[in-house]
C-alpha cells in the first residue's frame, strides 16, 4: 500500500512540474496598449524594416522614428533583448 501511495504522489509530482514548464514556455512579449509608438516597438521585435515599414504606415516621419525608445532602450536593443528571449521560448515549445 505504501508503494502505491509514493507511486501516485511521484506521478502527481511529475504532472505539476511538466504544468509549470509548459506555463513558463508561454511567454510573449504582449503590448499594453496600441498606441503609434507602441506600434512601432513590437514592429521593431520582428525587424528594422518592419519597423519602418510601420512608421510609414502610421505616418511616422525619420526624424521622429530616431526618437523612438522602447522601454528606455534604442528599437535594436530592444530587439536584441526581446526577440530572442522569444526565440528560446519558441524553440523550447516546438521540442515539447
Amino acid at each position: 500500500m505504501k508503494h502505491l501511495i509514493l507511486i501516485v504522489l511521484i506521478l502527481a509530482s511529475g504532472s505539476a512540474w511538466a504544468d509549470m514548464v509548459a506555463e513558463e514556455t508561454t511567454t510573449r512579449t504582449v503590448a499594453k496598449n496600441q498606441n503609434i509608438y507602441t506600434q512601432l516597438c513590437m514592429a521593431a521585435l520582428e525587424s528594422k524594416y518592419v519597423m519602418e515599414e510601420k512608421a510609414r504606415e502610421l505616418g511616422v516621419r525619420r526624424s521622429r522614428l530616431r526618437q523612438v525608445t522602447c522601454n528606455d532602450m534604442s528599437p535594436a536593443e530592444f530587439r536584441a533583448k526581446y526577440a530572442q528571449e522569444q526565440l528560446i521560448t519558441e524553440r523550447s515549445k516546438r521540442t515539447q
